[in-house]
């Protein structure tokens, strides 16, 4: 196994060197740049005509050895360059390429190695514009709404695919027992053509994965990490199934679905919060606020069960009631969702803990926005371990200072104001 991780890796550092291949993935991205629906200008550069290809094998060649590089425990860094550059040279096939069925599941699979290496935002980007008028299989829909946390419409989607009964082993038996009907309109009792027993076998794996998605939400809403291991089970079953089959695209759904979901749940707040909450805490509270912080987070229209790469270092230190911390992140990248977990940990623990929420620039709209100002956030969230209560000092902004005003000086008395709240906050926790 060692020297198999050990190849592993070097083919992937080889294959995601700038210039490798005569530039294959710089020359893909540039033609992405300047062709309309899969053509190019009258005076485009001669890209060559097997380009699109080339980048395909490149993307999921390399797609795979991330994978099997994942499997075998190798480091996350380079695992994470192999699913970003994959992701790109898919994504320079399809970006503004020519419409097809082809091209909206290699946009969904450039979408799933973009999430693999944590870049969920490139993903959402690829994924949330024409996913209703894609031409998608049921499971290569599921597995898109999976990525884009509609847990809601998935739940939908599942509901509606049992309920029509297609999948069913009744259906699916009669399927494959009919009799072949030939041309002069005589039935025989022959076997079946192959292409129509596979089509009847893919409908049996699309509910096989539609089971397995529903087992997996049942397992982000109740925090049971049995049944995901149930789920993924299933999948490791219908993977067998398409690689004997030959059934490609059926094959990548399950591949990458049994890598999502055990990222998704090795990132929810089922695996990061613990059980037993805060020291001192009474547990019969904590895992009731527990759990119903989760559910809050599960039923909303985007799912936020799970955490970002930003978020999780700081998710598992608000709990630790003997150490400070400052968080500070740009805005909307979830310090709220952090520091939730914190205040309730501190309601039910017998060590007390301040907090403060400073605002790092007014979100007043009043021009001031100067390019010295870095990652304008909403509030740095600081933690400290000392009993006495905080009591605001007089130079805590007022609403009458959040209006929005063009005046130089009121934005740079703002500025002043902000600067001492946080620095106040800083010598308060520390």
């Amino acid at each position: 196994m060692a020297a198999m991780l050990k190849e592993l890796k070097a083919n992937i550092d080889a294959a995601v060197v700038p210039g490798f291949r005569a530039r294959l993935l710089a020359r893909g991205q540039a033609r992405a740049m300047i062709w309309r629906d899969g053509a190019l200008p009258q005076d485009a550069p001669n890209f060559g005509a097997e380009l699109s290809d080339d980048l395909l094998s490149y993307g999921y060649s390399l797609l795979q050895h991330g994978l099997r590089y994942v499997d075998l425990d190798g480091d996350a860094e380079t695992a994470r360059k192999a699913f970003e550059v994959a992701a790109e040279a898919l994504e320079a096939v399809v970006a503004r390429g020519t419409a097809s069925a082809d091209r909206d599941f290699h946009r969904l699979v450039a979408a799933a190695a973009y999430h693999l290496g944590r870049f969920s935002a490139r993903a959402y980007s690829l994924l949330h514009q024409g996913l209703a008028e894609a031409s998608l299989s049921a499971m290569e829909k599921g597995l898109a709404k999976l990525m884009l946390r509609d847990l809601n419409g998935l739940a939908r989607d599942v509901g509606a695919w049992f309920a029509s009964g297609q999948g069913s082993e009744d259906a699916v038996i009669a399927a494959l027992g009919q009799p072949d009907t030939l041309g002069n309109g005589d039935d025989t009792d022959s076997a079946r053509s192959p292409d129509e027993r596979i089509d009847a076998v893919l409908v049996a794996l699309e509910d096989n994965f539609m089971a397995a998605l529903a087992i997996a939400m049942l397992t982000l809403e109740r925090g049971d990490e049995a049944l995901l291991l149930l789920a993924r089970e299933r999948l490791q079953h219908g993977l067998e199934v398409a690689g004997e089959l030959e059934l490609v695209s059926a094959w990548w759904c399950h591949r990458l679905a049994v890598h999502l979901l055990g990222g998704l749940w090795e990132t929810s707040f089922h695996k990061v919060l613990p059980l037993s909450g805060p020291h001192g805490a009474e547990v019969g509270d904590w895992a009731r606020l527990r759990k119903l912080f989760i559910a809050s987070l599960y039923r909303r229209s985007k799912s936020e069960v799970d955490l970002w790469p930003s978020q999780l270092q700081a998710a598992r230190r608000v709990l630790d009631v003997g150490t400070n911390l400052v968080l500070s992140l740009p805005t909307s990248a979830g310090k709220t969702r952090i520091a939730w977990p914190a205040w309730r940990g501190a309601s039910v623990s017998s060590s007390s803990r301040r907090f403060g929420r400073c605002p790092r620039r007014p979100r007043s709209g009043c021009g001031a926005r100067s390019p010295h100002w870095v990652s304008p956030s909403r509030a740095c969230t600081a933690a400290s371990a000392p009993a006495a209560r905080m009591s605001m000092p007089c130079a805590r902004p007022t609403s009458s200072l959040l209006r929005p005003k063009s005046s130089i000086s009121h934005c740079a008395a703002i500025r002043r104001c902000w600067t001492t709240w946080v620095w106040w906050c800083w010598t308060r926790a520390t």
